[in-house]
């Protein structure tokens, strides 16, 4: 295993943000130094943060319409967004075919319902002539 070591970076104090873990920075990813010998984990907490200085520098050195802002994160947002949206226009479809059952069910009760009185009456009709029938 080689592990490179940043002679400025030997002066300041190094500490892991939770247990084994480093905090990446944009397209660096996080470092977990539990996988590390414990005699290699300074050099290699070490090593990310001089690679995140220089990932820094060249960022700064990149024309705006090339950094990692202005490229990838800025795509990334714009997916985020479309999830967003995208989602919001479900919620808005799934909204508008519940009312549109909701309406379809009121419609077939109130038809049923109708449908009910008319057999009601048509039964009536059928017993007025029966006893009409039967009394001539």
């Amino acid at each position: 295993m080689i592990i490179y070591i940043s002679m400025s970076m030997l002066n300041k104090e190094i500490k892991p943000n939770n247990i084994g873990m480093i905090e990446g920075y944009q397209s660096i990813s996080p470092l977990d130094v539990s996988v590390f010998p414990k005699e290699h984990r300074k050099q290699a907490m070490e090593q990310h943060y001089a690679n995140i200085k220089e990932y820094k520098k060249e960022q700064r050195e990149r024309p705006v319409h090339l950094r990692y802002e202005n490229t990838i994160l800025r795509i990334e947002q714009l997916h985020e967004r479309d999830r967003k949206m995208s989602t919001l226009r479900e919620q808005k479809r799934i909204k508008e075919t519940d009312e549109l059952y909701d309406k379809i069910i009121q419609a077939r009760k109130l038809y049923n319902e109708r449908i009910k009185e008319t057999d009601e009456l048509y039964d009536k009709i059928i017993q007025a002539r029966k006893l009409y029938n039967e009394q001539i």
